[in-house]
């Protein structure tokens, strides 16, 4: 980002988003984004993954029934995790992390 777009690693503005091909995002994912980044205490902006709910129903209907079965239970269980307050949810697939962070790890997705 430095190099394209003259963004340094320590820029609080920069929020950087890692999306699967196959993902679709809510129409207002950045502003629910924003906001919560926006809301966060500044230690919890920089050490933050935020991740949106991760459902597979992309494809549904035309999933073999064993597949279907393992997407409805997976979706059920994300979903969930994201009501338990007490979750320690690891992120994967989609989510967002400050530009601050990813600095700090030397990268964000191998």
């Amino acid at each position: 980002l430095r190099s394209m777009r003259g963004f340094e690693p320590d820029d609080p503005r920069v929020i950087i988003t890692v999306i699967d091909d196959d993902s679709e995002l809510h129409e207002n994912y950045f502003e629910a984004l924003s906001y919560h980044y926006l809301k966060a205490s500044e230690n919890d902006r920089y050490t933050t993954l935020f991740q949106p709910p991760i459902v597979h129903f992309k494809n549904f209907l035309t999933q073999p029934i064993l597949v279907r079965n393992a997407s409805l239970f997976t979706s059920l269980h994300e979903l969930a995790c994201l009501a338990n307050p007490v979750d320690c949810h690891v992120a994967f697939s989609s989510y967002s992390l400050s530009y601050i962070l990813a600095s700090a790890v030397q990268g964000w997705d191998p």
